[in-house]
Parts: structure tokens; C-alpha cells; sequence
């Protein structure tokens, strides 16, 4: 066998992220926090609820008894927050569930800042015409995205009618889609039937058609397209990236699981000196995390 950097562990925890637009402290504290900590404290074999709020967020941090199985409290957990989060009225909000996994920390290989005099957007586009594929060309790299700018994405319309003439809900919709993109999926703003979701196009649901292709519900016959309207857009970020004083946007990197990382990092630096030279003079690139 192959040695690995780090073995495989999914360590039993889990963290959920609660970001609103409009709702207070004392609201969050009342409408979000206390009710998502009944849900918890329902949930078999947990062991230990943290919780930190601030205004318009919180951070659940969830730790569980060893043995649990986390991959089935993980789907019943996210089953029984999407119901919850239905019925909240304030609407601007979104949430994630995200488990605490080595291959999360094993996939994610380099983190790199391209810095300079320009918004984020023009910075954005400069990474992805001149930095992406020098990067994705270099042996043993699977992924490479940026962070910051614009994104491409999907936004998605359910229409209540047709998940009524399906037998289909839109949690059963939603569920369906999570699991064809992966566990760790972030769909948006969870809404209302007639409003939007966002579906950030940087996991295996990578395309337009394969969206519309996912089956909302186990049998197979209705697809996602069949219920809601779904069209490519722009999706701005919500967050500004500062370095030393000047904007940024991050690029993430992933390893193909068989990359020797010693021998990978010696690439990428190589790499990087190659696409620094591409570069307009007063902008840089840097590497922030180097997990080699």
C-alpha cells in the first residue's frame, strides 16, 4: 500500500453555519439558536453542543460519541434543518452543514492570494485566464478554483405546481441534488417554492445539462428540470479579501489522491514563477498554505 501524508479519519463531529441579512442578535438567539439546539439535543449519541453567535451569524460546533456512524447523522440532521429552516419567516439567510473529515484536509493541497491594484472581479478574471492553467497543467493536480470575483453559477426556481403534479417536495428535490453533488454541498439561500437557490458550479454537478438531469426523487421518472426553472448566471461573493491592504482572491488546489506531495509542492513552485511571469506589473501571487 501506498503511504499516505495522513490517514483516513472522520472525526465525529460536525459544525453548522447560520449567516442572516436582517435578523438581530437577540432574533437569531430566539428564532435560530434555540430551536436548532432542540433539534441536537433529539439527536442520538451526541456528546457535546457549542454554540457562538454574533449579530446576523452563528457557528454551531456538534461533537458526537465514537462509533457514530456520521455519513447517517449527517443526511438526518440536514432532513430535519431544511424543515426547520422552511418554516423560519425571515428569508435572507443560508446555512451549511460541514463534517470534520481527513479527506477534506488531504484533498485540499495549496492555498495561493493574487494580489494587486484592481477589484476583485478584474482580479478574478486575470486568475482565470492567466494563473488556472498553468496550475491545472501540472502533473498530480486535480482541481484548481478561485475564490472571490464572480462565480459561475446556477439559479434554480422551483415551481410549486410541478413538484405538487410529481408527488415531489422541495426538500426531497434539494436531497436529491445534495447527494449528486456531495455531503459537504452548499446550495444558497434556502427559500421559499417560488424563490431561487444558487448551486455554485465547482463540484461534480459541473454543467448546465447534468443539472438538469438529477432525479428528484428515488424512483427516477421526474427530474429536476421537470420542476423548476434553472439557468446560468453570475453569482457575486459576498465577501471582500483583503492582503496587506490590498484586494485579493484566493486560489485553492487539490492533489490527485495517488501525488506524492514532496515531489507536487517542488511543481507547483515551479509553476508559480511561471505564472508570475505572467503577471502585469504591481500584482503578485503567493502562497499562503502549503500543506507539504
Amino acid at each position: 500500500l501506498p503511504v499516505q501524508l495522513m490517514p483516513d479519519i472522520t472525526l465525529p463531529q460536525l459544525s453548522i453555519n447560520f449567516r442572516s441579512y436582517s435578523l438581530t442578535l437577540e432574533e437569531i438567539e430566539k428564532k435560530v439558536v434555540q430551536p436548532i439546539e432542540a433539534i441536537l439535543a433529539a439527536t442520538p449519541r451526541i456528546k457535546d453542543i457549542r454554540s457562538y453567535s454574533s449579530s446576523r451569524s452563528t457557528f454551531f460546533q456538534v461533537q458526537f460519541e465514537f462509533g457514530t456512524d456520521m455519513r447517517f447523522v449527517t443526511l438526518d440532521l440536514q432532513e430535519k434543518l431544511n424543515r426547520f429552516f422552511k418554516s423560519l419567516d425571515s428569508k435572507d439567510f443560508y446555512y451549511y452543514v460541514n463534517t470534520m473529515s481527513s479527506t477534506n484536509w488531504q484533498a485540499l493541497f495549496m492555498r495561493l492570494v493574487i494580489q494587486g491594484d484592481a477589484n476583485d472581479t478584474s482580479l478574478a478574471e486575470m486568475a482565470e485566464t492567466r494563473i488556472v492553467p498553468i496550475l491545472e497543467a501540472v502533473n498530480g493536480v486535480a482541481e484548481v478554483n478561485v475564490g472571490g470575483g464572480r462565480w459561475r453559477s446556477v439559479a434554480i426556481t422551483f415551481i410549486p405546481e410541478m413538484l405538487e403534479a410529481y408527488g415531489a417536495t422541495m426538500e426531497s428535490a434539494t436531497g436529491q441534488l445534495r447527494k449528486a453533488v456531495s455531503e459537504d454541498f452548499f446550495l444558497g439561500q434556502m427559500q421559499g417554492l417560488s424563490e431561487r437557490h444558487f448551486v455554485l458550479l465547482q463540484n461534480r454537478l459541473d454543467s448546465l445539462a447534468k443539472i438538469k438531469r438529477v432525479p428528484i426523487d428515488q424512483s427516477g421518472v421526474a427530474t429536476l428540470a421537470d420542476v423548476a426553472s434553472i439557468e446560468e448566471e453570475e453569482y457575486k461573493s459576498d465577501r471582500i479579501f483583503h492582503y496587506n491592504g490590498k484586494n485579493v482572491v484566493g486560489i485553492s488546489i487539490t492533489k490527485e489522491a495517488s501525488a506524492n506531495p514532496l515531489a507536487l509542492a517542488r511543481r507547483m513552485e515551479r509553476a508559480i514563477e511561471d505564472a508570475r511571469a505572467q503577471l502585469p506589473e504591481g500584482f503578485d501571487i503567493q502562497i499562503e498554505e502549503n500543506v507539504a
